[in-house]
């Protein structure tokens, strides 16, 4: 090896070397600030094992991955159907033989709050960079209790809007939403099951906008088609069986387009500006968890850059923290400043309107 070859080599290895301690500083850095309690917590959730986390499936590997790399914790991620975790989550906490640490959802764990059944998320949060308010919209965390305490949205995205097939529907046909019970539509509308969370969602925006007679002429005399994966809804709609789709979700819609389905196009209502919903972003943990200090290091962890960082990445949402921004979050999820949106994730509004729309879906859907 001549001079200069050894000069050349000498210089990669710096360099390399230098990239290596630079991703290791950003690794470290978003826990700096923490001090000896939170060293404390961190070698404590080591002894306790891996936290057990239910969710939506694709957040899985993401989360355990990105867990394990900033903290060098385990993470068991049981991912599955909305209603499904939500139900074994709520017979965990009430029986007492909580085997779940935590889960990600939605606001439906409101009414475990007064049973005692949850853990006080508010003062288990550590780190300063999760704390100060200049990293959060508004200037402080969002939750969705009224206390503030129990069920921490990390982001909030736009819902309420249909998804058009446009190799079908001409432009200008779906505009407002009594475009919908046009004769040309009827047998054409799929809808994410209003049983089934975002569904649910959705469902409750329209009735809440636009009334249940209105939705009722939507599901019956529309021969409205309902499916209990929301996969399989936007699936519908691009192999073209149904013009138009009610309830998707964004990891599923863009899924689709980013597979070449350009022809779905997302088209907020002129007579509604949608719904603002937490979905799988409100962390909730068990007041009994098995591993108390490695879910206080997740909820720290899943409110910090990183955590925050992977979740908008993998759910295409915008987080609520203002130092997150990925670039495939798609605008048509990302709330507009100046407009008002029904927001559906807090507790008066979900104990009070929700339970009553619920009820009306019972009775026109079944259970």
């Amino acid at each position: 090896m001549n001079a200069m070859q050894r000069t050349s080599a000498l210089l990669g290895a710096v360099a390399a070397l230098s990239l290596s301690l630079a991703g290791a500083a950003l690794a470290a850095g978003w826990d700096d600030g923490g001090g000896e309690a939170w060293q404390k917590v961190l070698e404590a959730a080591k002894k306790e094992g891996p936290v057990v986390v239910l969710g939506r499936p694709d957040l899985g590997k993401p989360f355990a991955e990105g867990f394990k790399r900033d903290t060098g914790l385990s993470m068991e991620y049981l991912g599955g159907q909305t209603r499904e975790l939500q139900s074994r989550f709520r017979r965990e906490v009430a029986s007492g033989n909580v085997l779940s640490d935590a889960i990600l959802g939605g606001e439906t764990a409101v009414d475990m709050i007064a049973p005692d059944y949850l853990m006080s998320l508010a003062d288990k949060i550590m780190l300063p960079g999760v704390k100060d308010g200049k990293n959060w919209i508004n200037g402080h965390m969002q939750w969705g209790d009224n206390k503030q305490t129990y069920l921490f949205i990390g982001g909030e995205y736009v819902h309420g809007w249909p998804v058009l097939n446009t190799n079908l529907i001409k432009p200008g046909e779906v505009r407002v939403w009594e475009d919908m019970l046009k004769p040309q539509f009827k047998g054409k509308i799929v809808a994410f099951d209003p049983r089934e969370g975002a569904g649910g969602a959705a469902a409750a925006y329209i009735i809440e906008t636009k009334g249940i007679e209105f939705y009722k002429k939507l599901y019956k005399d529309q021969e409205m088609v309902l499916a209990r994966d929301g996969r399989q809804v936007v699936e519908w709609l691009a192999r073209g069986s149904h013009s138009i789709a009610l309830g998707a979700v964004p990891p599923d819609v863009e899924y689709f387009r980013n597979a070449g389905m350009k022809q779905l196009v997302v088209t907020p209502m002129e007579d509604g500006p949608g719904t603002l919903l937490g979905g799988s972003a409100v962390l909730t943990i068990a007041k009994k968890a098995p591993h108390p200090n490695a879910a206080t290091v997740f909820l720290n962890w899943y409110a910090s850059k990183p955590g925050q960082e992977a979740f908008s990445a993998t759910w295409r949402t915008p987080s609520n923290r203002t130092d997150v921004v990925v670039a495939s979050v798609p605008d048509y999820v990302k709330p507009v400043a100046g407009k008002k949106y029904l927001e559906q994730y807090r507790e008066d509004w979900w104990m009070q309107r929700r339970t009553v729309i619920e009820k009306q879906l019972e009775e026109l859907l079944g259970k």
